[in-house]
């Protein structure tokens, strides 16, 4: 494998950045909130508590919620562009997000676009050359869905991206060591990404790799391997990140968010 693992960088002590972005830190801001930060989703918990989290993540990532965007998640692959016009929406209450939407695009600077997750995969994406950022929420469906081929393609198609050009931050994910599937789940995988290594036996129980099904997406979408970095640490296995898989209804669903700084 030759894509950069991740050395987690944490400036703030509960904020995750990337090592990837670290060459453009004077161009885009990227980071996720650890779960010491509370939940971030609106999902199960009253609205003026997860605002207030929300608006504490905001404060230490930099950036006024007047220009977050966020999305109401469906574990879908719908994408949607984003402009300045769309600024706030979604930011502190769950009923202006973007419906049933698993992914946001822009290249609009000073557009927060926000993403929460609890064993899903956050996934970033920034076009060095268009000044073009993303976010988006993958979970197995979505990678089983060809959510990543439909982010790249829509890359090429709003901004006329070069995927040689995308660099790619897969921030914390449940790890094969925890992501314990049923048979016609891993079939699936079995299927789709053959000799990928997507799919691992443990205690006689088939277990995926999603860090390595989405390794293989991006390969195949032509991203290369040194723009590329993997998680090295499982949510479910690790109590500083929020799991679904291991606290169930009691989940902490951590904030993530990537924008372009002006000029970037």
């Amino acid at each position: 494998m030759k894509s950069v693992e991740s050395e987690y960088k944490i400036a703030d002590p509960l904020v995750v950045q990337s090592k990837i972005f670290e060459p453009y830190q004077d161009r885009i801001r990227a980071g996720i909130s650890l779960r010491l930060l509370g939940n971030m989703s609106f999902e199960r918990e009253p609205e003026a508590t997860v605002t207030d989290r929300r608006l504490e993540f905001f404060r230490r990532m930099g950036i006024s919620a007047n220009d977050v965007v966020g999305m109401r998640l469906s574990h879908g692959t719908r994408i949607r562009r984003v402009t300045a016009r769309d600024r706030g929406m979604g930011a502190t209450n769950a009923q202006s997000g973007f419906l049933a939407t698993d992914a946001l695009i822009t290249n609009d600077p000073v557009v927060w676009l926000m993403s929460t997750n609890a064993d899903c995969a956050p996934v970033f994406l920034f076009d060095v050359k268009k000044s073009a950022v993303g976010i988006a929420h993958v979970g197995w469906r979505g990678v089983l869905a060809g959510f990543i081929a439909k982010l790249v393609a829509r890359f090429v198609m709003e901004f006329g991206t070069n995927p040689a050009h995308l660099v790619v931050w897969v921030g914390p994910t449940i790890g094969p060591c925890c992501f314990e599937v049923g048979e016609n789940v891993a079939d699936a995988f079995r299927s789709a990404y053959a000799g990928a290594g997507a799919v691992m036996i443990s205690k006689g129980k088939p277990h995926v790799n999603l860090w390595r099904a989405i390794e293989s997406d991006l390969q195949r979408e032509g991203i290369p391997d040194q723009s590329v970095e993997l998680p090295m640490e499982c949510t479910s296995c690790n109590s500083r990140y929020g799991s679904y898989r291991r606290d169930k209804d009691k989940a902490v669903s951590m904030g993530a968010i990537i924008g372009l700084l002006p000029g970037g």
